[in-house]
């Protein structure tokens, strides 16, 4: 399967998670790469290292990925944005790789920020922000919101974000259950 993807094969149509079978197909000159997974490992070890130098609240989301809770440290480094592009600029010339940062008022819309434009770039996704950056996207770029759970919104009429997010949570009981209130609250920015 495709485990990562350059901006070059993602504009062919290129997904993660799908088989390279399928890839060559949209792809025909597709170059691929082994995993160097020990490579990757020392990489890890080298980010999650640099970050837990500027705070010990970190909590990891995979080997690449993490959060970070700025508050307590928000008067030791200023503004969360100038910040974030300090952080991602001495990642990339400390360690050699980009990093997207997302900065948001809770994890899934830091989350969603991150995956905005990619590569090495710095985005926000505050409450104010919802409408006009998340609720235009398609209803499969809803994090957790997965192929068949999206398949069926688009049956039914939900194509964006903002679609579910201003879907009727009665209706939708029909289809998702007891995932609804959680599925219409992603939609909305909402987040424990």
């Amino acid at each position: 399967i495709v485990l990562a993807k350059s901006l070059v094969a993602k504009k062919r149509g290129v997904v993660s998670a799908e088989t390279l079978r399928d890839a060559k197909r949209k792809c025909k000159d597709l170059k691929v790469f082994p995993p160097d997974f020990k490579l990757y490992a020392k990489s890890s070890r080298a980010f999650f290292k640099l970050i837990y130098k500027y705070t010990p609240d970190v909590e990891p989301l995979s080997i690449d990925e993490c959060f970070i809770d700025y508050t307590k440290v928000k008067s030791l480094y200023g503004d969360p944005i100038k910040f974030a592009y300090k952080l991602k600029d001495e990642i990339k010339n400390t360690l050699g790789f980009t990093v997207n940062i997302g900065i948001a008022n809770n994890k899934l819309c830091a989350k969603m920020a991150s995956d905005f434009l990619k590569p090495d770039h710095v985005h926000t996704l505050f409450d104010n922000e919802i409408k006009d950056k998340m609720w235009p996207l398609p209803i499969e770029d809803l994090l957790y919101i997965g192929k068949s759970s999206s398949n069926v919104l688009k049956s039914i009429g939900i194509n964006t974000i903002g679609d579910l997010a201003n879907a009727n949570e009665e209706f939708l009981k029909k289809y998702f259950k007891n995932r609804t209130t959680d599925i219409i609250n992603s939609a909305r920015g909402i987040d424990n």
